[in-house]
């Protein structure tokens, strides 16, 4: 189902949304037909017992997450996969 908002362009890509960090996703990560990714990301990676005493500030206490410099790094790299993906198809 589409929802419409300032943010969705008018005929968005149909492929799957990409979780990178569900396990239980049942999604392909190497699925080609990909319109997007989301990362689970956190100031600190890992995750860590609700129930532990003290509790670490940044980190999640439920789904394992990236630490906010590896989420730097995935999407600088995505970002440059799209462009020379983009420029290769240009060039076709």
């Amino acid at each position: 189902m589409r929802r419409r908002c300032s943010t969705v362009p008018p005929d968005p890509p149909s492929g799957p949304l990409v979780a990178c960090r569900h396990d239980n996703n049942g999604k392909d990560p190497g699925e080609r037909a990909s319109c997007g990714v989301m990362l689970e990301s956190n100031f600190l990676g890992g995750a860590q017992d609700y129930r532990t005493r003290p509790l670490v500030y940044g980190r999640s206490v439920t789904d394992a997450c990236l630490a906010w410099e590896q989420t730097l790094l995935v999407l600088a790299q995505l970002a440059d996969a799209v462009r020379s993906r983009r420029k290769r198809q240009f060039q076709n």
